[in-house]
């Protein structure tokens, strides 16, 4: 397992470095975030794992900011929204304008 397998800083340096297609696998990144919260920063973000909405739910319970880059539809999604905001309040941020989430 990578959780057991490498300490934080070799976690964020393994995703990283590598392969594209590896750093598109969300059980990898998952994996990598759970040992390092930072990993996310080297997903790939144009990745079809960012309109999976149980990959999102997980990434944005890890780290709430992760909502950036969910697919336009999920930073809509109601509990996808406050799972975001419950990890991280700044995420609202992220939150799409269209959705009518935010209107009163």
């Amino acid at each position: 397992r990578l959780s057991w397998c490498f300490h934080k800083p070799e976690v964020e340096h393994l995703v990283r470095y590598a392969p594209a297609c590896v750093r598109k696998d969300r059980t990898f990144i998952l994996a990598a975030m759970r040992r390092n919260r930072k990993s996310y920063l080297y997903a790939d973000k144009t990745a079809k794992i960012w309109q999976d909405r149980d990959f999102v739910m997980r990434m944005v319970q890890i780290r709430g900011n992760t909502l950036e880059y969910a697919s336009e539809y999920l930073k809509g999604d109601k509990e996808v929204v406050l799972a975001a905001v419950k990890e991280y309040r700044h995420s609202i941020r992220h939150v799409s304008k269209t959705a009518g989430i935010l209107s009163n």
